[in-house]
């Protein structure tokens, strides 16, 4: 339900086919893109873009084709910005559905993991971040996945069960 996300996918640049024949790919920001995109991405030329945009003209369809199929392998995944090489999350928590905001599908497992411990969402969650780790880049290289540090005297932290849980 991200109202943003056709533009995050590999497309025609309008007015400029001649020279972008195969289509173009671009983001607002290269953290965790640039270290999981599996083509080589540039800094944006333009003017009016931010400093951290990245792009990507393809040289071919069988290129434009191949990031199309790895943008659908990343399904609901979101990049996130922030100091690490690559971060990801399985998915938005919660979506806008008409006048109201509910919880996504992974919202609905996270809040059932983190209130109430319950197994069958923890192993959900962790058989979508055993994916992602599977799957693409640099997690697919990791020789070890640990969770956020958390807070003094929290008896459950969801991070560190998701990182033993599989290990």
């Amino acid at each position: 339900n991200d109202p943003h996300a056709k533009h995050r996918r590999p497309k025609a640049l309008i007015g400029h086919e001649e020279k972008y024949p195969y289509g173009v790919i671009q983001w607002p920001f290269k953290k965790g893109h640039l270290n999981c995109f599996p083509q080589k991405l540039l800094r944006s030329q333009t003017k009016d873009s931010v400093p951290e945009a990245v792009w990507r003209a393809f040289q071919s369809t069988a290129e434009g084709q191949s990031a199309e199929e790895w943008c659908d392998q990343c399904g609901d995944m979101v990049f996130l910005y922030d100091r690490l090489d690559a971060s990801v999350a399985p998915g938005y928590t919660f979506q806008r559905e008409e006048d109201r905001r509910t919880k996504t599908e992974i919202g609905s497992l996270e809040h059932s993991a983190k209130h109430f411990q319950d197994i069958g969402s923890i192993d959900q969650i962790a058989t979508h971040m055993a994916d992602v780790v599977t799957n693409f880049q640099p997690y697919n290289q990791a020789d070890l996945i640990c969770g956020v540090p958390a807070q003094r005297g929290k008896n459950f932290h969801l991070p560190a069960e998701l990182a033993a849980w599989n290990s």
